[in-house]
């Protein structure tokens, strides 16, 4: 059944399937060191909230490690040095597997968490959670979970081989009936004609097969696999603790960095994607020996902000944590400037005046005025057979301080959705916390496989109804979840104007026509020249094109600005109040350029569209785009 002798620890599995998938390779550098880094620790979290009851006063713990040894380990790789060979001498793969590594000179990056139950479920069922997690790298086993956990086990949990030079990993479980170790490698797939046999492009750390596809383990190796690769004992508070230790064996480590730059980009990255469970207490990583805390984050992201993948975290990471940390504060004290109640369909109306009573709307304007933090609970139920099960997220926002740019963090069970689509502009730090079991739960159904952000697609929709929640209602608290920090914003803040804007239900308006005087006669002779295209208003925007019987212009300029009282001036936005995607606009027969529209001292307008170089039977469409304001737009041509 396996490629190798007996003494050989790893074998490479057969398949009779000749179809099956090879992952390929890619070189793997600094910066994606984030993708493992934000699977290791969704993993220990998840482990850490599906097995612990008392999560006010524990904490999920996992520690990163490199290390090295001068000691001859070239028996832990035995049957997959044989099989990468066999894959080299067939020239099918290029330099893959090339490289010779030496193992009396060893270097891995052990990861290990702790207050965790370890790998559970029982070793003789390929369904229980021990096998789906040894055998379902790069795969999604999302389907079959049930907790609130952060993403998709299977799919990101790939960047651990791939971080491998040898594309390989090892796992040692402490769990309660003992310590179990077995492995994983990365290969392709090999035809060998001579002993008519396919192999499969994987190999396990294993002693041998048994029925239902599964396997005996290397248990006996496990006293020694942890003295050779200084695997410390797992401990929780001074006591032993249950939890699993990966190694990652020879490490890519990039020419030109060291280790330290590694500790620092993984640092940034937990950082950046759970600070609200460090800052709650909820989660304790550790790098080389040094423990993120609620007390040390600001110190640690002032020296490492600029390793944060997010642009305003890169530039204001300090601002934004201290705002972080005040609001969960506030949150934990249940300091709330308003709290809201929506029915089950989880309607927010911002027209109804009863959300937020004007005192609250005082207080909160005050507040922001003050570059205070502002808190607001939103309570409903979320509908599941048939049930109401209430549950509750958080809303958050203060003004940035000492000219920090503005970020909106989405959090589910304290993990960043680092895609999720933003809705405000740059005006505020904000942050939409879903820490409540039963949201949380209802997100991880709506949320991509790589666990960055929440989207509505007919796979989640399936899974959801599947899941026993109501179809008449299973979308809208989604939708609710993306929307709701621009919409409170609109019911607190555009209240607040002396002119209220009204909140963009047909996207574009047309400038009013001015009245007439009636004192004054028209000219007969005066004739209005036909304009040289069409202008149609859309419901979400309109379309401009070609008429058969008149010259086209060289140039049409389409002005976009805030619509405001004529009795005022033009009133300063900012650059996301009017935001386009790349499917807002198509364009037939000429090209289109976006630029802002600025005075001369710098103030912004608002945007313009320039249409050029125009041939015949043009047309230009804008539709489906996002607008914190009513707009108003002015198309004009040039000769």
């Amino acid at each position: 059944m396996f490629f190798g002798g007996e003494k050989e620890y790893w074998k490479w599995l057969e398949t009779n399937n000749q179809t099956q998938e090879n992952i390929l390779d890619k070189r793997f550098n600094l910066k994606e060191i984030v993708s493992l880094t934000r699977e290791s620790a969704q993993n220990s979290v998840d482990a850490f909230f599906s097995s612990t009851e008392d999560q006010d006063t524990n904490n999920a713990v996992i520690n990163y490690k490199f290390d090295s040894s001068n000691a001859d380990l070239s028996k832990y790789f035995s049957g997959l040095v044989e099989a990468r060979e066999v894959l080299d001498k067939s020239a099918l793969w290029g330099n893959t597997y090339s490289k010779k590594l030496d193992f009396k000179n060893c270097s891995w990056l052990m990861l290990q968490d702790s207050n965790t139950k370890g790998l559970e479920g029982p070793l003789n069922s390929r369904k229980s959670d021990f096998w789906s997690f040894v055998l379902n790298w790069g795969r999604s086993n999302k389907v079959h979970q049930a907790r609130a956990n952060s993403g998709s086990k299977g799919v990101g949990r790939i960047t651990f081989p791939l971080f491998s030079e040898m594309r390989c990993i090892f796992t040692l479980t402490t769990r309660t009936d003992g310590e179990h170790l077995v492995g994983y490698a990365m290969l392709n797939t090999h035809d060998d004609e001579k002993k008519k046999k396919f192999y499969d492009s994987a190999a396990l750390f294993v002693d041998s097969q048994k029925e239902g596809g599964i396997w005996t383990l290397h248990d006996q190796l496990i006293p020694k696999f942890k003295r050779d690769f200084k695997i410390p004992e797992i401990k929780y508070r001074g006591k032993s603790s249950y939890g699993t230790t990966i190694i990652i064996p020879f490490p890519k480590i990039d020419e030109d960095k060291n280790l330290d730059d590694y500790y620092d980009q993984i640092k940034a990255s937990l950082i950046e994607t759970y600070a609200p469970l460090i800052l709650r207490n909820q989660f304790a990583p550790v790098i080389n020996n040094e423990e993120i805390t609620h007390a040390n984050l600001p110190r640690i992201t002032s020296q490492i902000k600029h390793l944060f993948s997010i642009p305003e975290l890169q530039e204001s990471g300090e601002d934004y944590m201290d705002f972080l940390s005040e609001a969960i504060v506030e949150n934990e004290a249940e300091e709330y400037e308003a709290e809201i109640t929506l029915k089950k369909d989880t309607k927010l109306d911002i027209k109804d005046e009863s959300l937020i009573t004007p005192e609250e709307r005082l207080i909160i304007n005050d507040a922001l005025d003050n570059n205070e933090v502002v808190n607001i609970k939103v309570n409903f139920p979320i509908v599941i057979n048939g049930k109401n099960h209430d549950t509750f997220i958080e809303a958050c926002f203060r003004k940035p301080k000492n000219d920090a740019k503005g970020f909106e963090g989405y959090y589910r069970n304290g993990m960043l959705m680092i895609s999720q689509e933003k809705r405000l502009d740059k005006r505020y730090q904000a942050a939409l916390l879903c820490r409540d079991s039963y949201i949380a739960r209802y997100l991880n159904i709506f949320e991509d496989e790589g666990h960055t952000k929440w989207l509505p697609g007919q796979q989640q929709k399936a899974d959801a109804e599947s899941k026993g929640y109501d179809k008449r209602y299973y979308v809208r608290p989604l939708n609710l979840c993306r929307s709701i920090l621009l919409d409170l914003t609109k019911v607190f803040n555009e209240k607040k104007q002396e002119v209220n804007y009204k909140t963009l239900a047909n996207f574009f308006t047309l400038p009013e026509k001015k009245k007439i005087n009636p004192d004054i006669t028209p000219n007969e002779d005066i004739k209005k020249s036909p304009s040289k295209f069409l202008v149609q208003q859309r419901k979400s925007g309109f379309r401009i094109h070609a008429r058969d019987d008149k010259k086209l212009p060289n140039k049409i300029t389409i002005k976009f600005n805030v619509k405001h009282h004529p009795y005022q001036k033009k009133p300063a936005v900012n650059a996301d109040d009017v935001v386009f995607n790349d499917s807002s606009f198509q364009a037939e027969n000429c090209i289109y350029n976006i630029v802002n529209d600025v005075t001369e001292t710098g103030k912004l307008l608002g945007k313009v569209i320039y249409i050029e170089d125009i041939d015949k039977d043009f047309s230009f469409e804008l539709k489906d785009f996002e607008s914190n304001y009513e707009i108003t737009y002015k198309v004009e041509a040039t000769e």
